[in-house]
């Protein structure tokens, strides 16, 4: 569903990753790696995701993302999120998880 979309919408997929682990708690190792990744690769500033709650699994995972300065596509949910999001639509997925 993500290459289709990457596809029909011309993002170029640089890095994929795949995170099964439970976020209960904070620490998932390919969220961490992926968090390392966009640090190291300003260039690099989309994240397609394939719904809410499988990036946003707690809030200090929200506050990480918050702070790259990244634009979230939530594919399922058809909703993208960057710095110029309006915060009623931030906080309408970070509290109901689309």
């Amino acid at each position: 569903m993500l290459q289709g979309y990457a596809q029909a919408n011309r993002v170029s997929i640089a890095h994929e990753y795949i995170d099964i682990e439970t976020a209960k708690q904070t620490g998932r190792t390919n969220f961490e790696e992926m968090v390392c990744f966009l640090k190291k690769h300003s260039e690099v500033r989309t994240v397609l995701v394939e719904k809410t709650d499988r990036l946003y699994r707690n809030l200090k995972d929200w506050v990480t993302l918050d702070e790259l300065d990244i634009e979230i596509h939530l594919i399922k949910e058809g909703i993208v999120l960057s710095r110029d999001s309006k915060s009623s639509e931030k906080k309408s997925c970070t509290e109901s998880r689309c």
